[in-house]
């Protein structure tokens, strides 16, 4: 019997832009260490890798695709395929930082003309809002604006 297998190359889920444009979106955004933004990791390797994108961009594609229900593996695993095809297609680039507490390492940047999303333009990253401080050790509730108690 002759069988047909898929096509690996072409994207399985009919939502893989919403789910790049959700990584795009948090690449842009950079992540909050100590209160300063600083470019997410281009791997995950390492003991004690503080910039690392795969657990931001997990969360990302979780809520970008609501009400959807991942199973954890799965969410990683097209998670990770996502970045790894971005990075292949030109839409995340590496390159140094010069400055800051990671210097001398590489980070993440979204090459928006190379998106299908280059003609909108994205919010700057804001490097000087303070980041709300996580409740207990469970974590807390990500806040993107102003908050009147």
């Amino acid at each position: 019997m002759r069988v047909t297998l898929p096509n690996l190359n072409k994207p399985s889920d009919p939502d893989h832009h919403k789910i790049k444009r959700a990584i795009a979106d948090v690449v842009q955004r950079g992540k909050v260490i100590g209160g300063q933004t600083y470019p997410y990791s281009p791997n995950s390797t390492g003991a004690k890798n503080e910039r690392s994108i795969i657990d931001d961009a997990m969360e990302a594609v979780a809520n970008a695709n609501a009400p959807r229900q991942w199973q954890p593996g799965d969410l990683q695993a097209v998670t990770q395929r996502s970045i790894d095809a971005m990075k292949a297609e030109g839409w995340l680039v590496e390159e140094g930082i010069t400055s800051g507490r990671f210097r001398r390492g590489q980070g993440l940047r979204v090459d928006w003309p190379s998106t299908p999303w280059s003609g909108v333009t994205p919010a700057p990253a804001d490097t000087t809002e303070e980041v709300p401080q996580a409740v207990g050790e469970g974590g807390g509730q990500l806040v993107n604006g102003v908050v009147n108690d």
